[in-house]
């Protein structure tokens, strides 16, 4: 199963992404992904639909609802 996770380079969302590992991908701050930038929200959302699963774990405090 393909699962994509944001905020999926440290902490919680990086232990959901080496639990599906190798098909899982993270998304965070760390590699260039900030989801306050609306074009990366853009990006992430494309990308996400060649996943099975999407996991929003990412916060801020309006994008993340945005995303």
């Amino acid at each position: 199963m393909k699962v994509l996770v944001t905020a999926g380079t440290a902490g919680i969302g990086k232990v959901l992404v080496d639990h599906f590992a190798p098909l899982s991908m993270g998304f965070g701050r760390r590699n260039g992904y900030d989801i306050r930038q609306e074009s990366i929200r853009k990006d992430i959302a494309k990308l996400s639909l060649d996943f099975d699963v999407f996991i929003n774990h990412a916060y801020t405090r309006d994008e993340s609802q945005n995303l």
